[in-house]
């Protein structure tokens, strides 16, 4: 790459197929490898710097109730990020709520809290229509 070059890096990085968010982001690993090596007296200055970067394009983002994203249905499954969530609560809280589930079943598709006959509560029953 020679002095020049430096603009076209970005347009190459893009047609190579990058998104601008990727493209950005190779362009800041080799703006700190062309630093390191200005530092180090390799270089005499670093033809990454001052680079007119691609932007990136941020979408407008829709959120949908639980009963729009599962057609009303309910889903059984893992969470969306497949990671395990913890629900920090207040040791009064958690003491109740340890002696309430305290003889029940506790398997992975048991149910803390249930509707009056048993099965899962609906959002249409706190959610006035």
């Amino acid at each position: 790459m020679g002095a020049d070059d430096g603009n076209a890096a970005p347009e190459h990085a893009q047609g190579l197929g990058l998104s601008a968010k990727r493209a950005r982001k190779a362009h800041q690993v080799l703006s700190q490898i062309l630093a390191s090596a200005v530092g180090g007296g390799r270089l005499p200055r670093n033809v990454a710097e001052g680079i007119k970067l691609p932007k990136v394009q941020r979408r407008e983002m829709y959120f949908l109730t639980a009963a729009q994203e599962v057609a009303g249905h309910l889903e059984w499954g893992g969470v969306k990020t497949h990671e395990a969530c913890t629900v920090r609560l207040p040791r009064s809280l958690a003491e109740e709520l340890g002696a309430y589930l305290a003889g029940r079943l506790n398997g992975r598709e048991d149910l803390v809290f249930t509707a009056p006959c048993g099965g899962p509560l609906r959002e249409s029953k706190f959610v006035p229509e």
